[in-house]
């Protein structure tokens, strides 16, 4: 479609935002269920029910222009949410997880406070002011939101992810240690890693072990 006014460019944009929001609310359920931080579900529960507001603004905009809402895919917002999907489907630990929903949740804040702030001036220019006061009252909420988030984080949630990845750094290298006893054994290892692993009596057994080799290997006390 070729555009030639900045009226015909507002209506592309309109539906550009008007798709985006659809996606969010396609999205949030999952990042809903995701989250493990109450105050996170809580925060993200609200945004689902602004959202549906919001779509409602945009389809009250377009019944004002005698244009039918039309939501058109926005490439952007779809490659934000893939990435929150993607974060998912790793599957950190719960409090890593919270820590990265809030930022995959605030990049699409940002970019929305973009679209909204650029069709706002739009509308403004158009001498649209009805637009314009339903457009800032949406603006005005992703701010909140993206604020409520910031705070969310800094209080308490990147934090408890920072606690939480030398603890698990930790439970992987105890487990390491754990199979490499094992491994001691039953004479997996060699006798110089069996002794640098374990020095005190139960090592130097696993060392009599690894000499003795599979054949002549009998029990050691």
């Amino acid at each position: 479609m070729e555009l030639t006014s900045l009226a015909e460019l507002y209506v592309e944009e309109l539906r550009g935002l008007y798709g985006a929001e659809k996606q969010i609310m396609r999205a949030l359920p999952k990042m809903i269920k995701a989250a493990s931080h109450r105050d996170l579900k809580r925060a993200f529960t609200a945004h689902e029910r602004q959202t549906r507001g919001h779509v409602t603004r945009l389809e009250r905009i377009f019944k004002q222009l005698g244009e039918r809402p039309k939501a058109k895919k926005s490439v952007g917002m779809e490659g934000l949410l893939e990435e929150g999907a993607a974060l998912i489907k790793e599957k950190p630990s719960p409090e890593v997880l919270d820590a990265g929903l809030i930022t995959k949740a605030q990049r699409v804040e940002h970019y929305e406070m973009a679209c909204y702030g650029t069709v706002r001036t739009y509308a403004a220019l158009l001498g649209r002011d009805d637009h314009r006061r339903l457009l800032q009252q949406t603006l005005d909420e992703e701010r909140e939101t993206d604020k409520l988030l910031t705070d969310l984080a800094e209080r308490s949630i990147n934090s408890d992810a920072d606690v939480q990845v030398p603890a698990a750094r930790a439970r992987k290298s105890a487990a390491r240690r754990r199979t490499r006893r094992a491994d001691a054994e039953v004479g997996l290892l060699s006798v110089e890693e069996a002794v640098a692993l374990d020095p005190t009596p139960a090592g130097w057994a696993a060392r009599i072990r690894a000499e003795a080799g599979p054949s002549d290997r009998g029990p050691v006390r």
